[in-house]
C-alpha cells in the first residue's frame, strides 16, 4: 500500500488472533522493510508452496508483484510468479492462475522474454473470459499492446490499446483509460505523430495528477517529453523529463 498504492493486490484472508501486522509510517519505511526482507519474502512463497499452502503461495506472490514491478526485481519476480502460477493451477483456481500468469507475463516482458510473456498473457485472457472478468481481460489486452510496441508492431499495439481503453471506459476506470492513452501516445511518437501525442499525453496526465498516481504521471511525462522533443519544442521536453526525474528521485526509485 505504501510503496505502490494503485497496483497493490489486496489480501483478504483473516489474520490469526496472535498476529499483529506491521504498520509503516509511509513509503520510505515500507521500502526499507522490503529491501531488508526481500530474500525472506521469496523464501516464504516457496515454503508455502512446498508445505501445501498453495492459496497462500499464489496470493503472497500476487501481493509482491506491485513491489517487484516498481523495483524491476526480475529474478525474485519471475521466481515467485512461477511458483504462484503452479500453486493456483494445482488448486484449479482460474482467477488465481490468471492473476499469477499476468504477473509472470509482466516480469518476463520486462526481462525481455517476449514469446513466453505473450503465452502467459494469452492464457490469462482465456481464463478471464471464462470467468467473465472484463477488468482482468482489459489488463491482459493492454499487456499484448505493450508487447506489440516492444516488437514495433504498431498497428496491433494500437488496436489492443483502443480495445482495452474501451473496456476500461465502460467500467468507469479513469486511471486505466489514462494509462492506455499514454500508451497510445507512445504509438503516435513511434509513427512521428508528435502533435497528436502531445494532446493525448496532456489528457492522460491531467487524470493521473488528479488521482495522485505518481508512477503513472512519471510514465506519461516520459512520453510527453518524447512528443515535445519530436515536435521541436526542446524547452517543453526538458521541463517534462525533469518533472519525471523529480518523481523518481522523491520515490527513491533508480529504475524510474
Amino acid at each position: 500500500r505504501d510503496i505502490s498504492p494503485f497496483d497493490r493486490y489486496p489480501l483478504d484472508a483473516p489474520l490469526p488472533a496472535d498476529v499483529e501486522p506491521l504498520d509503516f509510517d509511509g513509503h520510505d519505511s515500507a521500502l526499507r522493510w522490503y529491501r531488508t526482507e526481500a530474500t525472506n519474502l521469496v523464501a516464504a512463497v516457496r515454503a508455502a508452496a512446498d508445505t501445501g499452502e498453495q492459496a497462500s503461495a499464489w496470493q503472497l506472490a500476487a501481493a509482491l508483484r506491485a513491489i517487484y514491478m516498481h523495483q524491476n526485481a526480475f529474478d525474485d519476480w519471475i521466481t515467485t510468479a512461477r511458483t504462484g502460477s503452479r500453486s493456483a493451477a494445482h488448486l484449479g483456481d482460474l482467477a488465481g492462475e490468471a492473476e499469477s500468469l499476468v504477473s509472470l507475463g509482466m516480469a518476463l516482458f520486462q526481462a525481455g522474454s517476449l514469446d513466453e510473456a505473450e503465452a502467459c498473457h494469452r492464457r490469462a485472457i482465456a481464463h478471464r473470459r471464462t470467468l467473465g472478468d472484463r477488468f482482468g481481460e482489459a489488463l491482459s489486452i493492454n499487456a499484448l499492446g505493450l508487447l506489440g510496441l516492444r516488437r514495433r508492431r504498431l498497428d496491433g499495439a494500437e488496436e489492443h490499446f483502443h480495445r482495452g481503453a474501451t473496456i476500461f471506459a465502460e467500467l468507469g476506470e479513469r486511471r486505466w483509460v489514462a494509462l492506455l492513452r499514454g500508451n497510445l501516445a507512445e504509438v503516435l511518437c513511434e509513427r512521428g505523430g508528435f502533435e497528436a501525442a502531445v494532446t493525448l499525453a496532456h489528457e492522460a496526465l491531467a487524470v493521473l495528477q488528479d488521482l495522485g498516481d505518481r508512477f503513472g504521471e512519471g510514465d506519461v511525462l516520459l512520453r510527453l517529453a518524447w512528443a515535445h522533443r519530436g515536435a521541436g519544442r526542446l524547452d517543453e521536453a526538458i521541463a517534462a523529463i525533469n518533472e519525471a526525474l523529480e518523481i523518481a528521485e522523491r520515490g527513491d526509485n533508480d529504475v524510474w
